[in-house]
């Protein structure tokens, strides 16, 4: 009896490279044409499901969580990207380490004070890296969005952050229970002490969420923005809204 060896001929290898090289210029040419505005709402959604894991962290265990925010805006490098960190801070010092250290860019930078013990560090849950096409905005919501005033919030009767806030600094340009929420800077809360611009969102065991900025200062109208978009003039315009009761939604310049 003739036996048969088990394997593949050369043209058959061939043609499976030549089919998979196909494939794969074909994936790389659907990326590169993927819309921009898929793009910015997938890091939208990214940033906002990280909080959202944050602040479940945080209640669950009954610790504080942070996600710590790197704009990359200010940077010198041209490759500079927005990245993020969810890290826990079981010793509530977390603030007290962004002021000792303002010019931070990262987590491994800040080193919690006594009486932490001597050596330890914020343990990092995860961490994200946007892709090119998700870049701050050159300005807030309020300017690159132009959005009429909400009628909504006219009504003296409807929800408003202000109830808990007492900040005014708002357009009226997001609708209840976002009424009054500040949108005249692409990061509300940030700062960009000795670097790019920085800031955190901390969520207590309790369930209160406060923005910070670069050196661990709380914003204290308990509520803020950050805008995604292009800085080119029809560029998608995304701006995901914080409140310091935990609530998170993503708008966009169209309705």
């Amino acid at each position: 009896m003739r036996s048969h060896r088990g394997g593949f001929t050369l043209i058959e290898v061939v043609v499976v490279l030549a089919i998979l090289s196909i494939l794969l210029t074909l994936s790389v040419m659907a990326l590169g044409v993927l819309p921009a505005r898929a793009r910015m709402s997938s890091g939208v959604l990214e940033l906002n499901a990280a909080l959202s894991a944050a602040r479940a962290h945080s209640l669950g265990r009954g610790v504080r969580t942070a996600v710590l925010i790197d704009t990359a805006e200010g940077s010198a490098r041209p490759d500079a990207r927005i990245r993020y960190w969810t890290v826990v801070d079981p010793w509530f010092l977390l603030d007290e380490s962004m002021a000792a250290r303002p010019g931070w860019s990262g987590p491994d930078e800040l080193q919690p004070p006594l009486p932490a013990p001597s050596g330890s560090g914020f343990q990092v849950l995860g961490m994200g890296l946007f892709g090119d096409a998700v870049r701050l905005a050159p300005s807030g919501f309020r300017s690159l969005a132009n959005p009429p005033i909400q009628p909504a919030c006219a009504d003296p009767r409807a929800p408003s952050v202000e109830l808990s806030s007492g900040t005014m600094d708002g357009s009226w340009s997001f609708p209840p229970p976002f009424c009054q929420v500040p949108d005249n800077r692409p990061c509300t809360f940030c700062s960009s002490d000795g670097g790019t611009v920085r800031g955190a969102i901390l969520f207590e065991p309790d369930g209160r969420v406060a923005l910070l900025d670069a050196e661990g200062r709380e914003d204290p109208r308990g509520a803020g923005s950050i805008v995604f978009g292009g800085h080119e003039a029809d560029a998608d315009v995304r701006a995901l809204v914080l409140l310091d009761t935990g609530l998170f939604r993503s708008f966009s310049r169209d309705p």
